[in-house]
């Protein structure tokens, strides 16, 4: 399954009521923490 952060903002946006500026900001933390921590030499497990 493909999801890409567009659509997981819309989710956001959607199912929790944030705004679509709110929505988006908060998908684009969660890839940069992600990122933050691969570049640390952590793993991300996603499930």
């Amino acid at each position: 399954m493909t999801l890409t952060k567009a659509e997981l903002a819309d989710l956001l946006f959607e199912q929790l009521g944030l705004n679509k500026r709110e929505a988006k900001d908060m998908v684009e933390r969660f890839f940069e923490e992600v990122r933050i921590a691969l570049e640390s030499g952590d793993s991300v497990k996603l499930s």
